[in-house]
Order: structure tokens, then sequence, then C-alpha cells
């Protein structure tokens, strides 16, 4: 039996003001997005998955996403 692997993507469109783009967009595409995207993730993975009836379910464990983030970051600006 072969593997196959497929991937998938998500996507969220982001609308700013010219004014506003300036003041915290970062932080807010590179941790507040993931947040609010990853909950409807899990629930996709979790729903696929278990429709599949041949392989058991994939459950994604909930996670702090701005924690795991911010450490992410703090590793990248001590380099």
């Amino acid at each position: 039996m072969s593997q196959e692997e497929e991937t998938k993507a998500v996507v969220a469109l982001i609308k700013a003001n010219r004014d506003q783009a300036q003041v915290g967009i970062d932080t807010l595409i590179n941790k507040n997005a993931v947040a609010i995207l990853y909950p409807y993730v899990r629930a996709l993975v979790s729903g696929i998955t278990n429709a599949s009836n041949e392989y058991p379910a994939l459950i994604l464990p909930t996670i702090n996403v701005s924690q795991i983030l911010g450490d992410s970051t703090d590793l990248e600006t001590s380099d």
C-alpha cells in the first residue's frame, strides 16, 4: 500500500486601514490570526479524519498558540 501525501491550507483575509496598518499588524498576523484559525483547523482535521472510517480520528490538542509563538519569537530574537 502506497502512502499519499496531500497538502491543504486555511487562508484568512485581513483588511486593515492604512493609518492603522503600522500599529500592531505584525502581531495581528503572526499571532492573533493563527490563534483565531487554529480551532477551525482542529475541527476540520478531526471531522475529516473521523469520517474516513478507515483510520482512527486524528484529534489535534488544544494549545496556547500565543505562548508557543511567543516562545518561538523569543528564540528568533535571541540569535
